[in-house]
């Protein structure tokens, strides 16, 4: 997996000394409107071509015409400095800093092959200038990693139909130390590109509190205080910093919106919920394959604990009512049900978490006792609580 790490590296270099021998593109950029060019060598006149914009959700901005040659020229006003995409027909996406830099972009579209498979090659933003280049690198190690994943998958299915424990420890140890290759790709972009408005880009992908990401902070805060994408940042890492000091042990578990089965909308008050008894909040979903498996632990640990003060809610962030309903007659699950609404959107912030299942247990008062669990620790957790 070493030659990855060393791909990334010849890939800086190359692109290093292409950029030095062309001219830069953004010169002819005025203010925020900045030109998107290209061509699709295979297009899917089915689906068109869209600028997203990145944040809290993915919006679309604007639509791009491809032209009878399959060419394409656009003027994008760029709303504000930030990542980018263009999404090219359903087959391909490319992010971009949208700034002051044109764009120019040959993609290939659509899959041609008689069986197709949603694999699009690297594309890279051809002239790119300097946020860009910082960019290209990026998109390019998103690129191997997700063929690192492809292999992989393949590998784990194989060692696991074979059965041989040690060509499964290797597979996964190998998979392992690739992921090391893409942080240290990271970090070596950081100290390559300090000084770019997109090096912020990188705190997102730096291991926090390393001493690459701390290093990059620091320069930031002393180069790029007031510029908006980095002011932005550190006010949303200030925002959920004090999201995550609500969660901090022994704090009021929050409230928070929930639909009953029968459509009844009502506030999730955790403290009137338990009843004075130790309540476990399960998040899951009825597409989650794990939330699924850890059902029948849950309702032995219902069984077991219940008589002793244990309690147990689910609040599903399905995004469909009729799945939801499916699963519950499914599982039968003997405790209260709930639904988040907008698949979850409120609750995954208020609570922090960004994968499920994903357990929150209160103590009898209604306080946050661990959030630190998953389904291994959950009945030792629970054990410990329901003593005091």
């Amino acid at each position: 997996m070493k030659r990855y790490h060393y791909t990334i590296l010849t890939l800086i270099l190359a692109l290093a000394a292409l950029v030095s021998c062309t001219p830069k593109q953004g010169k002819g950029a005025k203010d925020n409107i900045i030109t998107i060019s290209g061509s699709i060598e295979f297009p899917d006149d089915r689906f068109p071509i869209t600028i997203i914009q990145y944040g809290d959700e993915q919006v679309v901005l604007d639509t791009i015409t491809l032209t009878t040659d399959n060419t394409f020229t656009h003027e994008f006003e760029v709303p504000e400095p930030g990542l980018y995409g263009i999404d090219v027909q359903k087959w391909e996406r490319l992010n971009f800093w949208g700034e002051d830099e044109d764009i120019h972009v040959n993609f290939r579209g659509q899959d041609t092959a008689q069986i197709k498979i949603k694999n699009p090659p690297y594309e890279i933003i051809e002239h790119a200038g300097p946020n860009n280049q910082l960019v290209n690198h990026i998109n390019y190690i998103h690129y191997v990693s997700y063929q690192r994943m492809i292999r992989a998958a393949q590998l784990m299915y194989r060692a696991s139909e074979s059965g041989e424990t040690k060509w499964i420890a290797d597979t996964r140890g190998a998979l392992e130390e690739s992921y090391a290759d893409d942080d240290r790709d990271y970090e070596t972009l950081a100290r390559l590109y300090p000084d770019l408005n997109s090096s912020v880009l990188l705190l997102k992908y730096l291991k926090e509190g390393s001493e690459p990401y701390n290093t990059l902070v620091d320069h930031l805060k002393e180069t790029k205080a007031d510029y908006p994408p980095f002011a932005n940042w550190l006010a949303e890492k200030q925002r959920k910093q004090e999201l995550i000091e609500r969660l901090a042990v022994g704090k009021p578990a929050p409230t928070f919106k929930i639909n009953t089965p029968e459509g009844e909308e009502l506030t999730f008050d955790p403290a009137t919920i338990s009843g004075g008894k130790v309540l476990l909040i399960d998040f899951w979903a009825s597409w989650c394959g794990p939330c699924r498996n850890a059902v029948p632990k849950l309702k032995k640990f219902y069984k077991q604990y219940a008589a002793q003060g244990l309690e147990i809610v689910s609040i599903s962030i399905d995004g469909k009512l009729e799945d939801w309903h499916k699963a519950l007659e499914e599982e039968e699950m003997p405790w209260q049900q709930f639904l988040a609404p907008e698949r979850g959107k409120e609750v995954t912030e208020t609570y922090q978490f960004n994968g499920i299942p994903h357990f929150v247990l209160l103590d009898k008062e209604g306080k946050i006792a661990n959030r630190q669990i998953n389904i291994t620790t959950l009945e030792e957790a629970i054990q410990k609580e329901l003593e005091k």
